[in-house]
């Protein structure tokens, strides 16, 4: 057993310790059982107590109830970016507090811009503005205090959660075709308007179908394949429109083409609900698509991600939590590829505004490959590299390694050749057997 002192123990304290310390590592507030105690020890107060043990000064977030701006500086530690600086400690900083901060999204809940689709922009963030995003800088935090506290302490005793690597591949199924389902005038006009605008691409694609029925986003077949070939378990995010939109363009819920692919999706890989741009808004709308997808899949659906990653805190979460909505893969920027919480194992929600742990357990991803075409204007092989890079670098840490990958830009033309390859490649490389 290790025993960690802190003076109060707060909600905020026990949440950092439950998500990234041993099971044995125990937390105390009674100063005389600490001093008696004659084991490994973790001192989380001002003073140092005893000889032997490790020192972490607290700098005041853990302690709070209120969300204020906080003014925080940052050095190098380790070669990390470090903040909430503190002096007269075994590390200059509280690890503690700024672990809190990144996993909590406490500048979320602060004044802040929004982007074009209200989202938290990521430039707000001290992980762009710091040059960390592309970091799971909480684990690298805890990795290199875990080697420094098992020299001072003499020990090879961990205070971390002992974790895994897993690679969990995803997909947003955001179009599910693009001419099935659709009724054979609409199929001929919509090839017409895409004559006129001289869109090659989508002439021979819609062309292709109205002649063999082969439609063009239909890669559901392709990525069983490679799933198969590689043994791995996906889990697909289905857009469920009951209301149709700007930005909510897949087919109607009642579409029997629709419902046959989600029912064989349901059948032999996990699934979530992939709420619509309008439900954010319109009240009751998730509700009415969650129930409609389970009626359509015969499941139970638990686990969540919001179509463009749009979602705020703490609303969207509550709402999330309301609806029985227990995993949540929304956890990223749209806009920029990266860890958004600054981790990469999964972590139950903290709501701050009601300072209390939450189950609604949260999995970051940490590449999307819509953002690296869009809005990072990277190459197939950039992305590629990219991918391979935060790979490595979860597997070091033992974290989970995400990825979202959309059916219909994994087609077979080419416009997305280079991205369909690269995505086999990368399979390939690291899942051979």
């Amino acid at each position: 057993m290790i025993l960690l002192y802190a003076q109060n123990i707060t909600p905020r304290l026990n949440y950092v310790v439950q998500t990234i310390l041993s099971a044995e590592v125990k937390i105390t507030d009674d100063l005389e059982k600490y001093k008696l105690f004659e084991g490994l020890k973790l001192n989380y107060s001002a003073k140092k107590i005893s000889t032997g043990e490790f020192h972490i000064r607290p700098f005041g977030l853990m302690e709070e109830t209120d969300i204020h701006l906080l003014s925080v500086e940052f050095i190098s530690w380790c070669n990390l970016s470090a903040f909430c600086m503190v002096e007269s400690a075994d590390i200059p900083f509280d690890i503690f507090s700024a672990s809190f901060f990144l996993l909590s999204r406490y500048e979320e809940y602060l004044p802040h811009e929004k982007d074009e689709y209200g989202r938290y922009h990521h430039k707000n963030s001290l992980a762009f503005k710091h040059h960390f995003l592309h970091l799971p800088l909480i684990n690298l935090w805890w990795v290199e205090l875990n080697k420094i506290w098992k020299k001072r302490s003499k020990t090879t005793t961990s205070i971390l959660k002992d974790t895994s690597f897993k690679f969990i591949p995803t997909y947003d199924i955001d179009i599910a075709y693009l001419s099935k389902g659709k009724s054979f005038q609409y199929n001929v006009a919509s090839l017409i308007g895409s004559m006129l605008k001289f869109r090659k691409t989508d002439i021979n694609n819609k062309l292709h179908y109205l002649l063999h029925k082969k439609d063009a986003y239909d890669t559901f077949g392709w990525l069983d394949g490679l799933h198969n070939q590689h043994q791995l378990k996906p889990i697909y995010f289905l857009l469920t429109i009951i209301n149709r939109g700007t930005n909510d363009k897949n087919l109607s819920a009642s579409t029997t083409a629709l419902q046959e692919l989600y029912k064989e999706l349901g059948n032999y890989y996990n699934i979530g609900i992939h709420p619509s741009w309008q439900s954010g808004e319109e009240e009751g709308l998730m509700e009415k698509e969650l129930d409609c997808l389970e009626t359509v899949t015969c499941k139970p659906i638990t686990q969540s991600r919001f179509h463009f990653l749009r979602f705020n805190l703490p609303e969207y979460y509550n709402k999330l939590i309301r609806l029985g909505i227990k995993e949540d893969y929304s956890m990223s920027y749209g806009s920029k590829n990266g860890f958004r919480a600054s981790f990469a194992n999964s972590f139950y929600w903290y709501d701050l505004k009601n300072e209390t742990i939450t189950d609604l357990l949260v999995h970051p991803f940490c590449f999307m490959e819509a953002t690296a075409h869009f809005s990072e204007r990277k190459t197939a092989q950039q992305a590629l590299n990219d991918m391979n890079e935060k790979y490595e670098l979860v597997k070091s840490v033992n974290g989970e390694f995400i990825t979202l990958f959309h059916n219909h830009f994994l087609v077979d033309d080419r416009d997305w050749k280079a991205w369909r390859n690269m995505y086999q490649t990368f399979l390939n490389n690291k899942y051979s057997y």
